[in-house]
């Protein structure tokens, strides 16, 4: 698929769906202890209210969505696509492309749902959805895929009700936390090979904690993100690609790490295990960008961060895979990855004291 041409699309003309609540960006009415209020909603939070920001001052409303209605239905936000990066770019999927995106989105998780029907399903209750992340970036670069990742604008708690309705609660991940992440899972039983889906929302504020916003913009979900290559968007059902920093596919088709994210959104935590994925990516045939390696492998930094319980965990998750044991030769493999980045001292002082505890 590297070098693949593809059509350029107009935002215009891409069908939206039909939402039946207000949207980010909405003016809205509603009232509170008798008075008529007027405001925006600027997000929705891990509960799945609200946020509203009164025109003429005051603090900001964490409100039921059935409480809100539009000041004008003829002036409305429209979907998230009206609103993207200025060097954002639509492409339609190439013959190559659209055969492996048929393929994912075939598959079936237990207790038989194809990620198609998921989709149509958010997409019929007005909320758009993408396939996204490491996903489309396996998918562009002519990868195996296993696993999906979506990405909606539906709220926290219209997606948990949709999700136990659709795959029941047994396959369902979606705890407190999970909800405060905004990325709920269903599938992957315990000691079997099924497939995952994860389906997170649109990453506004502060992900992760109890004070976690969720909305509809690319460009602040892409602060929270990591690399251009796991930067862009699928739309099933109009069948398009969005790459909302303009490089993303380019990036993905070429094997190729460079940054999108916003260095002060995020946490030493957060920033160490986009490191573990640097690693990752690297050993398994990526390259750096020239022009930003300095601040990529500043990430593998954050490492220290870690306690060696957790850094032990995360390596395991993040740089191999999710195995139960590593093998030497797997062992070795990451460590000269290490090595070729100019990393031999974090190595020593971070990783292969893990060793122990990853047999």
């Amino acid at each position: 698929m590297k070098g693949a041409w593809r059509d350029v699309v107009g935002a215009e003309d891409l069908r939206a769906p039909d939402c039946p609540i207000p949207r980010v960006g909405d003016r809205v009415t509603w009232y509170q202890a008798t008075l008529r209020c007027d405001g925006e909603v600027v997000a929705h939070d891990a509960q799945g209210c609200a946020v509203v920001e009164p025109y003429h001052g005051g603090v900001a409303s964490r409100l039921p969505f059935q409480s809100l209605r539009l000041t004008n239905a003829s002036e409305v936000a429209g979907p998230i696509w009206a609103r993207l990066p200025p060097n954002a770019a639509i492409y339609r999927p190439t013959e190559t492309d659209s055969k492996t995106l048929r393929a994912v989105m075939g598959r079936m998780i237990p207790p038989g749902v194809a990620h198609w029907d998921l989709t149509q399903e958010i997409w019929h209750r007005g909320f758009e959805v993408f396939l996204s992340g490491q996903t489309l970036r396996q998918v562009v670069g002519g990868q195996d895929v296993l696993d999906a990742e979506f990405v909606t604008t539906m709220p926290v708690d219209r997606l948990k009700n949709l999700l136990e309705d659709m795959y029941g609660n047994e396959a369902l991940t979606a705890g407190i936390l999970d909800c405060q992440n905004g990325r709920l899972r269903v599938g992957g039983r315990p000691r079997t090979a099924d497939p995952t889906a994860t389906i997170r929302l649109f990453r506004q504020d502060r992900p992760g904690s109890a004070d976690a916003l969720f909305g509809a913009s690319f460009e602040r979900d892409l602060a929270y993100c990591d690399f251009t290559c796991h930067s862009m968007f699928y739309e099933p059902s109009n069948d398009v690609f969005i790459d909302p920093c303009g490089r993303a596919l380019a990036d993905a088709e070429s094997l190729r790490i460079a940054p999108v994210y916003e260095a002060a959104r995020l946490s030493a935590a957060d920033q160490a295990i986009m490191g573990l994925r640097v690693i990752h990516l690297r050993r398994t045939g990526y390259s750096i960008d020239n022009d930003s390696e300095a601040q990529v492998l500043q990430l593998v930094g954050y490492l220290p961060a870690f306690t060696l319980g957790e850094r032990a965990a995360h390596l395991q998750a993040q740089v191999f895979g999710g195995a139960e044991t590593v093998s030497e030769l797997l062992w070795e493999e990451v460590h000269r990855t290490f090595s070729e980045l100019g990393l031999e001292e974090l190595w020593g002082q971070c990783v292969q004291p893990c060793r122990e505890l990853l047999r």
